[in-house]
């Protein structure tokens, strides 16, 4: 319960809290989608708090305070996007890292990069 309410507060309230359940509209939906992304919440982010926001629509359509739920149908922009793409180092990098690594985990972190999966790039 706790952390709906901070949900809520941080996220939801600030933006489309003064708008009464039966009012509340796609448009307003989409404009609070927009000031996530302003804010630089990511997709997953958004998606956590559209999904409370379309619980407690569905309650109160339950309840007869609106005949239909306006989160229906809002697009959502999908979870992967260029920050949580895998990307690899180059040897350059993984050289780096080495260099500055303790000689304790040096052997090992090599071991693990040379017996990956045959999609992961390995320094030579």
């Amino acid at each position: 319960m706790h952390t709906y309410q901070t949900m809520l507060k941080l996220h939801i309230a600030d933006v489309i809290g003064h708008i009464s359940v039966d009012k509340l509209d796609y448009r307003h939906l989409t404009y609070w989608i927009k000031a996530m992304q302003t804010k630089g919440r990511s997709a997953n982010t958004i998606k956590n708090h559209h999904g409370l926001i379309f619980s407690a629509i569905e309650t109160a359509v339950r309840l007869g305070y609106r005949k239909d739920n306006p989160c229906r149908g809002v697009q959502l922009r999908s979870g992967e996007n260029a920050e949580n793409e895998t990307r690899f180092l180059t040897h350059a990098e993984f050289g780096l890292i080495l260099e500055g690594m303790g000689e304790r985990y040096k052997a090992f972190t090599e071991f693990l990069v040379m017996t990956a999966p045959d999609s992961v790039k390995r320094p030579p």
